[in-house]
């Protein structure tokens, strides 16, 4: 039984290493896109272009993180 498990870790681990980097690519894609449509409702409800810009630097991928963990 304990063999079992060793080797079920052991491919789960293979796994994540294997993935892991593709997965962190699609969330730094998915805070690039979240990013870009704040910018735009924020300039289509009249704010200027670079303001927005400004307050879209401050969304970061440890604040999303935050969220998601707290």
């Amino acid at each position: 039984m304990t063999v079992a498990r060793f080797v079920l870790f052991a491919i789960r681990l293979i796994l994540y290493l294997l993935f892991s980097p593709f997965m962190f690519l699609w969330i730094l894609g998915k805070v690039q896109y979240c990013r870009l449509q704040m910018i735009k409702s924020m300039t289509q409800s009249g704010m200027p272009k670079e303001y927005a810009r400004e307050i879209a630097k401050d969304v970061k991928f440890t604040r999303i993180l935050k969220q998601f963990v707290a």
